[in-house]
């Protein structure tokens, strides 16, 4: 019995053979894992692959989006060239992919034009090829994750018009900017009863940034100074109406309401909007347009729509720089066009004077600045409008950059000015070919001298000078921080229609005349004929103190790829 239990011991206290069968299962089963987590790896490494090839793909055609839409920004008629082979490699009709590099990245994409309807590609010169009837476009970038790779994603990008040049009129306030209320004082003192303020101040502070009706409120009560004598002056914000046979024929808008004395035409059909900032948007009687609801419909007039604000651009300083050096120039500057040439009297940016110098009109930009060396540029006196004269032949002060133009043009050209753009004749295009831009940093202005008496009182016509008869501009007029207006409007007498075939936009609302019982006695009667192309391409440059002539309206993946 001790021999067996000792024998039991022995054996219990030997190791052969006992731990490796466990190390071996062990092995075993960690090679399972291993090799299953390994087959997992590997079974997501392409998939992982793909959907990072997905993304930068999606990245690459918003790229291709965003390439097109800054060239439409830089310049809004870009559209019209179509494939532009010498400066975009990326476009194409479809059919083909002309695909590039992202910049920075190994991403690519290229840019299809998708034709209207009835196109297969879109053409130079018909523009129905690729803008459809609601003035749209559309183009498909596509993008991929490397040369030659298969993963493509496509976005489907639309293009439309946006800002004032939808429109044949715009304003942001339908009152004067304060400066105009001189023509009221006939440029005399006046000051408050319960302040300092003259007249001039307070209509800035009190008018110059309100809509109606917050601005039926306001009231200055004080005293003018005429001769030596101080009476009492009193007056609220100026109330500019639409009357007596004005026609706006094309979409309208401002952001404020608007004022009628008499019978205005407002669009030239259903589909033209006439949108007003505040409802119902007019008061003084009932505008001449269909309202919500009307029936029958009015046929040869516009449609009345209460709307957002829309902004307004600040400044046209960024045009100075898209001028050629050649086409700077300073101080008051005389313009005559003629065909593709003008004559310019006046001096250039760098001092050098000129006199009746013929040069090309430019494909681009026309800028007159301010001339510091003359000291500093008072400013436009609506009373004294011409050099301190009221009447005469044009002429502006020394220091101010105004630019005084007429004449026919045969070249696509946008004139822009840091003071006013005193129109001194008929401004007429030779052709539809041609667009053309006025974009003074003040006043756009037209030439009409009157003779005034010692106390600024209209005493009949000019002495000298001639008054502008019917005079015609075709253009787009944007008046960046005043407004689009006469010269004496108040002075008799009537002068015919002042016929603008193009668009206006002024943020303060500009007097052309004046009228007695529902009658123009003064000035012009308006002609507003509305230019249908600016609705799809601008003058040169025109844009660049706004909105892009273009928005991107919307994207959309198309699924699958192209």
């Amino acid at each position: 019995m001790l021999n067996a239990l000792q024998m039991l011991r022995d054996r219990l206290r030997e190791e052969r053979g006992f731990a490796m069968p466990v190390v071996l299962i062990t092995i075993v089963i960690a090679m399972i894992v291993v090799g299953t987590v390994l087959a997992d790896v590997q079974g997501d490494f392409k998939p992982g692959r793909k959907d990072e090839d997905r993304k930068v793909a999606y990245a690459a055609a918003e790229a291709g989006v965003a390439d097109y839409l800054a060239r439409l920004t830089s310049n809004p008629s870009y559209w019209s060239k179509c494939t532009d082979p010498g400066n975009n490699p990326a476009l194409s009709n479809p059919g083909t992919q002309n695909f590039v590099n992202v910049p920075g990245g190994t991403g690519q994409y290229a840019i299809e034009l998708l034709p209207t309807t009835g196109y297969t590609a879109c053409v130079v010169g018909n523009e129905a090829s690729f803008v459809n009837a609601a003035g749209e476009f559309r183009i498909r970038a596509t993008g991929r994750a490397r040369a030659g790779s298969t993963t493509k994603r496509s976005i489907i990008a639309t293009f439309r018009p946006k800002g004032f040049l939808n429109y044949i009129y715009f304003t942001d306030y339908e009152t004067w900017h304060p400066t105009l209320y001189r023509y009221d004082t006939r440029d005399r003192q006046t000051k408050e009863n319960s302040s300092t303020r003259d007249v001039v101040q307070w209509a800035t502070d009190e008018c110059a940034t309100r809509y109606w009706p917050d601005r039926g409120t306001p009231y200055f009560d004080g005293q003018i100074n005429t001769s030596g004598v101080w009476t009492n002056y009193d007056r609220g914000c100026s109330a500019i109406s639409f009357c007596c046979g004005d026609k706006l024929a094309g979409p309208f808008h401002t952001n404020d309401s608007i004022l009628l004395s008499g019978t205005a035409s407002f669009g030239r059909n259903p589909k033209d909007a006439v949108e007003v900032g505040a409802s119902p948007g007019y008061r003084g009687g009932t505008p001449t347009v269909n309202m919500p609801g009307a029936s029958p419909v009015n046929s040869s007039v516009g449609t009345w729509k209460v709307v957002p604000h829309l902004d307004f651009p600040p400044s046209n300083a960024s045009l100075k720089n898209d001028a050629q050096t050649q086409y700077r120039f300073k101080g008051p500057t005389f313009i005559t066009l003629s065909g593709a040439n003008m004559t310019v009297t006046g001096k250039r940016e760098d001092g050098t004077t000129l006199s009746n110098v013929s040069m090309a009109i430019p494909e681009g930009v026309v800028y007159v600045s301010d001339d510091s060396s003359a000291g500093a540029c008072p400013g436009f006196n609506p009373i004294k409008p011409y050099n301190g004269s009221s009447q005469g032949n044009p002429a502006g002060n020394a220091a101010c950059g105004d630019l005084f133009i007429k004449g026919n043009y045969g070249q696509n050209v946008t004139f822009a000015s840091a003071n006013d753009i005193v129109v001194t004749g008929n401004v007429t295009r030779d052709s539809d070919a041609w667009m053309l831009g006025l974009i003074p940093d003040k006043f756009a202005r037209i030439y009409h001298p009157v003779n005034r008496d010692s106390a600024g009182n209209c005493i009949g016509a000019a002495t000298s000078g001639t008054p502008l008869s019917n005079p015609q501009i075709d253009a787009a007029i944007l008046a960046l921080t005043r407004s689009f207006a006469v010269d004496g409007h108040e002075c008799a007498p009537v002068y015919g229609a002042l016929t603008v075939r193009g668009a206006i936009a002024q943020k303060y609302r500009g007097t052309v005349g004046t009228l007695s019982g529902g009658t123009a006695v003064t000035g012009y009667v308006k002609d507003y004929q509305y230019d249908d192309r600016l609705a799809k391409r601008s003058p040169p440059r025109f844009m660049n103190p706004v909105q892009p002539a273009w928005a991107l309206a919307n994207e959309t993946e198309q699924i699958p790829a192209s």
